[in-house]
């Protein structure tokens, strides 16, 4: 397991599942624990609200339940449709590049998802997967954006005005899934990354 930590300033995160190939999603926090096994699809909406995971950006072309390898999993699938060229002038510039859903969970500390990394995903410079969050603050205002994800064959984290890229673990292989994860520790006031 590979771990980095950067400090922020934090309560709790709402975490969004942008950019994800196909990926097994969980979130966990003492006394909050939401996993979806995406058994059906999930229930899909334009705006924020309780129980839905809804557009983050620009919504992607799918986001559904599919068999691959014998489960079920979450599918979220891009469309050269969506292009910064086919989208809306009031979408076309490149923030919305990044195609995702959220979902809320109110308190979470910790979220994780299992995420197929495809061998072609390492080659192609324009796919980033991986998994994003929104940190508020006690007065519930957004204070940060834990991120985690997976770009230009290697994992990278957000600190808040870039990403640093951490690597890969040493046992890392392609075709296969790769847990990444994240927590907000309070002790010390920061996030800690996982693969």
């Amino acid at each position: 397991m590979m771990m980095t930590t950067k400090n922020k300033s934090l309560r709790g995160f709402k975490w969004a599942a942008l950019s994800l190939c196909v990926a097994y999603s969980s979130i966990v926090s003492a006394g909050v624990v939401v996993s979806d096994p995406f058994d059906t699809s999930p229930v899909l909406a334009d705006t924020q609200g309780d129980g839905v995971y809804y557009t983050d950006r620009f919504a992607p072309a799918g986001f559904e339940s599919v068999n691959f390898m014998g489960d079920n999993r979450l599918a979220l699938t891009l469309s050269e449709d969506d292009g910064a060229s086919n989208r809306p002038t009031n979408f076309s510039t490149s923030f919305y590049n990044t195609q995702g859903r959220k979902y809320d969970v109110a308190g979470a500390t910790s979220a994780s998802i299992d995420m197929y990394i495809d061998s072609n995903l390492t080659a192609d410079t324009n796919r980033v997967g991986g998994l994003w969050g929104t940190s508020v603050d006690a007065s519930d205002a957004i204070s940060a954006f834990p991120i985690i994800e997976f770009a230009n064959g290697v994992f990278q984290v957000w600190n808040g005005a870039g990403f640093d890229v951490i690597g890969l673990p040493s046992d890392f292989m392609t075709d296969t899934f790769v847990n990444i994860a994240f927590n907000i520790n309070n002790a010390t006031n920061s996030f800690e990354y996982f693969l």
